[in-house]
């Protein structure tokens, strides 16, 4: 059915996904897809909340941050009880600089869904690394890699709220795996993935990777 609006609600999803991980050649085109998509949607309906979730994602991801914005708050007004508006906004906060926000919409997401937290705890640990937070950040980071260890985002943020907290031993452990396992690794690849609206905050993540001995 073409009017079926969480369907298209996860179409959008799908393809700023495919322009974030880089799964199409023409990232562009994937990109207006999605926000296509989300055009329809609220004609069809203006009070989804959840088409308001698929312009932030791909505004994030587009970095024009001002109006990631916008659509995340547009989204939270009709999204109360959703856990992934809360998640998908905490994430287009985070990447714009307000952690403090980023991080409560996180705990927000893991009070509506505590059996799928695990799925948002990345997400959290970056916010709290960004606070100073770094025990918090090192223990989320940990209980994801229980569960997923080869997942390279909860790595790389562990190693550097580890940085932080001096356990410099484990974390040039976890980069000499990295770079075993990944001999291709950059940190200047890596950080082309994660479209901070401030250089500063990227730096702030990526540099303990640098000093902990994985090439730039």
């Amino acid at each position: 059915n073409s009017t079926f609006v969480p369907a298209m609600v996860m179409l959008g999803y799908t393809l700023t996904d495919q322009a974030r991980f880089g799964w199409t050649e023409d990232r562009d085109l994937a990109f207006q897809g999605a926000l296509d998509m989300a055009d329809r949607a609220l004609t069809l309906d203006p009070e989804y909340g959840s088409n308001h979730t698929i312009i932030s994602y791909a505004r994030t991801y587009q970095r024009r941050h001002d109006e990631a914005i916008i659509a995340a708050e547009k989204a939270l007004q009709y999204c109360h009880n959703d856990a992934t508006a809360f998640h998908m906004c905490a994430m287009t906060f985070i990447l714009a600089g307000n952690f403090k926000l980023g991080r409560d919409y996180e705990l927000e997401y893991a009070r509506l869904s505590p059996i799928d937290f695990d799925l948002s705890l990345v997400e959290l640990a970056r916010a709290q690394y960004h606070l100073g937070e770094y025990e918090e950040a090192v223990q989320h980071t940990r209980r994801v890699l229980l569960a997923m260890p080869n997942w390279l985002t909860a790595q790389t943020v562990l190693i550097s709220a580890l940085w932080r907290l001096d356990q410099k031993d484990e974390a040039t452990k976890m980069a000499s795996d990295i770079q075993r396992r990944h001999p291709r690794f950059s940190v200047a690849r890596w950080s082309a993935g994660f479209p901070y609206r401030n250089p500063d905050d990227l730096a702030a993540l990526m540099d303990p990777l640098r000093e902990a001995g994985l090439p730039d």
